[in-house]
């Protein structure tokens, strides 16, 4: 069997193998640094669909990944977990257990998290290291960066900044992670496979409305020597992406990679390393200008993936054509949101903000925030995007204003900021 052929083979055993991994105990917290003491219980809900575990306080969080006999309950965050510089040594579900349950962020974003894994038992690393069948990631953010570092015997990894691999079927949707994703194995084995991604290592789910900003790099050896043999499948969004439809997601880290063996294999995309298996991607955006790839795919076919510039990547236009429920500025009744302020200026989940982080918050101390922080318009002959209309809004202090389009913007005097309606 060629060396192809003997990649295939494994993806498709991954995907469609059906060996069901057994409930164990997650490691310990002590193996963490600088982490909170986990709750001695969640902060309210009994853990069903209809009354899910309610995660409120960063114990609440720590309690969760600490107790793998609740990875097939349901969770729903109440507001924002910042954990304060914590780092995890072993993520939710490692591989020996797997969530089958529900994370639903409801538009909330974990901060101060890192998961840092040196355990060479441990395979599967992202927030969330195995997603099980019927799992599901729902309106949730997180901003950790992700490492793996195995100096050990196994032969595979899989590492992504939301989840390292993810069984079919399972969802995730509104989702985003943007810290920094890094594989760094050394195996005694004769064959090493990595699979990173920004969001996802290896992915056999349904995929929709998410996105990816951070940088992907992987470093796999094999010191069995002659006849040993290295793959690397790396992509700014995915790894490798097997059954499972995916849309409306986008990509801008760098992905890049070494590997030392007798042979060494990189395939290495914008979006994705691999389409191993024949499924419906629509929608699907990587920056070309950040990535350093021109490819969207490193095997397999790039149709339904797009690359952009990055001015294009900050363009309404560029999305709405692709059919993506998106509106300049701020819509809640829209998907995504487009403007200047939010995002580096890409797209980003209107489902995480409760008004618009498009009009930048007054300082009394200073003067009103100028038209053309609020508005991204340069001046009033500058069009406006179809179905908008231009207008001028009249700032509060010393009787200026600016141009902008089908908003008025105002001073809300019970939230002491600038909003639009």
């Amino acid at each position: 069997m060629n060396r192809r052929a003997r990649l295939r083979a494994a993806v498709l055993l991954v995907i469609f193998g059906t060996t069901t991994c057994v409930a164990l105990s997650a490691p310990p917290a002590s193996a963490d640094t600088g982490c909170p003491a986990a709750s001695s219980g969640y902060g309210g809900g009994s853990g069903t669909s209809g009354d899910p575990y309610q995660i409120s306080a960063p114990g609440d969080l720590q309690r969760l990944r600490d107790t793998s006999a609740d990875y097939a309950r349901y969770f729903l965050f109440t507001q924002d977990i910042n954990m304060g510089g914590c780092v995890w040594s072993a993520p939710i579900s490692d591989g020996s257990t797997t969530f089958t349950g529900r994370l639903d962020g409801d538009g909330h974003v974990i901060n101060g998290l890192s998961v840092n894994v040196a355990n060479p038992s441990l395979s599967f690393v992202g927030l969330v290291g195995y997603l099980g069948a019927n799992g599901e990631i729902r309106d949730l953010g997180f901003t950790g960066n992700v490492s793996l570092t195995d100096q050990g015997s196994g032969s595979s990894a899989y590492v992504g900044g939301l989840v390292g691999f993810t069984f079919a079927p399972t969802t995730i949707t509104g989702s985003f992670a943007t810290g920094d994703v890094s594989a760094n194995k050394t195996s005694s084995g004769s064959s090493v496979n990595v699979w990173a991604g920004g969001l996802i290592g290896l992915s056999q789910s349904t995929v929709s409305n998410s996105y990816s900003t951070g940088n992907v790099s992987v470093s796999a050896t094999s010191t069995a020597g002659s006849g040993s043999d290295v793959a690397i499948t790396a992509g700014g969004a995915v790894g490798g992406i097997g059954v499972g439809p995916m849309t409306n997601v986008y990509a801008t880290g760098t992905v890049s990679s070494t590997g030392t063996a007798d042979t060494v294999s990189r395939r290495m995309g914008g979006f994705t390393g691999t389409r191993e298996v024949s499924s419906n991607l629509t929608s699907l955006f990587w920056n070309t200008s950040s990535s350093g790839l021109s490819s969207a795919t490193g095997f397999g076919s790039s149709t339904g993936m797009n690359g952009a510039t990055t001015s294009l990547m900050q363009t309404a236009s560029t999305f709405t054509n692709a059919g993506w429920s998106l509106t300049p500025g701020f819509d809640a009744t829209s998907t995504w949101g487009l403007c200047s302020a939010a995002s580096d200026g890409l797209p980003y989940l209107t489902a995480f903000y409760a008004s618009s982080p498009c009009i930048q918050a007054s300082d009394t101390s200073q003067i009103p925030p100028s038209w053309l922080q609020a508005t991204g318009r340069i001046n009033g002959q500058e069009s406006c995007e179809i179905g908008w209309n231009p207008s001028w809004a009249q700032w509060m202090n010393g009787g200026t204003g600016g141009f902008v389009c089908n908003r008025e913007v105002y001073w809300d005097v019970h939230a002491s900021n600038w909003s639009v309606r």
